[in-house]
């Protein structure tokens, strides 16, 4: 049994056959049906030979259809649609992607990735003994040294009581550590820090005051003065007094002790011990008195502390 609409095509040929139509063209016409009909199928047809058996039935599910294959009715009640959701204007799927314009688009959004510059070159080439799987499952799940090799238990237990030790206190401990705490915790200008001061002096024996250091910044509290002989000193010189203060008010070492007697050796030296506050821009000086300009050879040095932080001898 033809088709309903291969038969309209039959009756519409032959409502229009005109001059030299024989009954041999509806025969030849016929024909042309039949294999027509044999080729897409009957619509009530139940071969699957047939293109229209192929594409299955929504009565009968021809076995290996492309609607069988696709899924048949549960197809339809799982559409495509239905699995993505639904998608309405306001909602499609360059909307949730966003506007992928020509300046906008997935390459543009990601780079520009050519031949040398595709994401299998920026993640590098991943063989099959190289790929990503298996450089994360080369990833260590147990802690390992810099080496590769496991560390040892010990150690990993003294990291794990370390570990546990760690408080905030503690770690206030390692701040002090800073490159901002280190200078102010080691400063010797700090109040109370003890500091030491060495002046050469080879002035002429005859020179008289000769400035040896100046307080700066802040007062300064002197503890001791040394004179120290580098040489025996010049019998040009008679004395070489060690004063402080406005007008020399301080006597750190008097002229009577600092004679060259007791400096006429190497080594040889007199000595202040006591306590003595200088502000800030006082002077510590040596007297020296002599006959010639013969240079002396002498040490001054003056262990102090700063009365405020700040305070040094210059």
């Amino acid at each position: 049994m033809k088709t309903s609409w291969l038969t309209i095509l039959k009756n519409h040929l032959i409502g229009i056959k005109g001059a030299g139509w024989t009954d041999e063209n509806l025969t030849t016409i016929d024909s042309l049906i039949d294999a027509l009909g044999t080729l897409v199928g009957a619509i009530d047809a139940t071969t699957t030979d047939s293109l229209h058996g192929k594409l299955g039935t929504d009565t009968e599910l021809a076995d290996y259809s492309f609607y069988d294959l696709l899924g048949g009715n549960a197809f339809k009640a799982n559409a495509l649609s239905a699995m993505l959701g639904a998608f309405t204007a306001a909602q499609n799927l360059k909307a949730i992607l966003g506007d992928l314009t020509t300046t906008k688009n997935l390459g543009g959004i990601l780079g520009a990735l050519t031949t040398t510059n595709n994401l299998k070159a920026i993640l590098g080439a991943y063989t099959a003994a190289a790929n990503l799987k298996a450089a994360i499952d080369a990833i260590p799940t147990v802690m390992v040294g810099t080496n590769g090799a496991a560390l040892a238990a010990n150690w990993t237990a003294a990291l794990a009581t370390a570990l546990a030790a760690y408080t905030a206190v503690r770690g206030g401990y390692l701040d002090e550590l800073g490159p901002t705490n280190i200078p102010a915790d080691t400063d010797p200008k700090v109040m109370g820090r003890v500091q030491i001061f060495e002046k050469s002096i080879t002035s002429a024996a005859n020179a008289g005051d000769v400035t040896v250091a100046t307080i700066t910044t802040q007062p300064c509290l002197i503890e001791s003065v040394i004179i120290h002989a580098d040489a025996a000193q010049t019998g040009d010189m008679t004395s070489c007094g060690v004063f402080g203060g406005a007008g020399k008010v301080i006597t750190f070492i008097s002229a009577a002790d600092a004679v060259q007697a007791n400096l006429d050796a190497e080594d040889k030296q007199v000595a202040w011990i006591g306590a003595v506050r200088l502000a800030a821009t006082k002077t510590i000086v040596i007297t020296l008195v002599g006959g010639n300009g013969t240079a002396v050879d002498l040490t001054i040095v003056i262990k102090y502390r700063a009365s405020v932080s700040g305070g040094y001898l210059a």
